[in-house]
């Protein structure tokens, strides 16, 4: 994994948090390659809130259970507990039990997921207070 040395494309600051909005047709592992970089800006630039709206990010399907295990791994690996992330995806790709945001925070990584972009940023504001 590289350090990005400026914004990701797609990527955008506010007073608090920064969104990250990517739009692209990519496998799963470009997916969360994304994201995985975007949570290292937010890391090594002191950001503590990541926005990261997934509902723009086509060619894979909803991920396994082994998948999620994986992919919050790594977000919780990249973040290393100093990056909150708040996660807006389309319904299919969110399982009701969450399993990946649980196993993100077995692993220090404190994270949700929605379907509503404003429930997201609720949260997102609430928890990074």
């Amino acid at each position: 994994m590289s350090t990005p040395s400026q914004l990701p494309e797609h990527f955008e600051l506010t007073d608090t948090f920064a969104c990250y909005r990517p739009v692209a047709d990519v496998s799963l592992e470009e997916a969360v390659d994304l994201i995985d970089q975007a949570l290292l800006y937010c890391r090594e630039n002191e950001i503590y809130g990541l926005l990261a709206d997934l509902r723009h990010l086509t060619g894979f399907p909803s991920p396994s259970v082994i998948d999620r295990f994986w992919i919050f791994t790594r977000w919780a690996e990249t973040s290393n507990g100093k990056v909150v992330v708040s996660i807006v995806a389309r319904p299919e790709m969110i399982v009701p039990d969450k399993i990946g945001v649980t196993v993100g925070a077995n692993r220090g990584l404190l994270s949700d997921a929605f379907t509503d972009e404003a429930e997201a940023l609720k949260w997102l504001r609430a928890t990074c207070k």
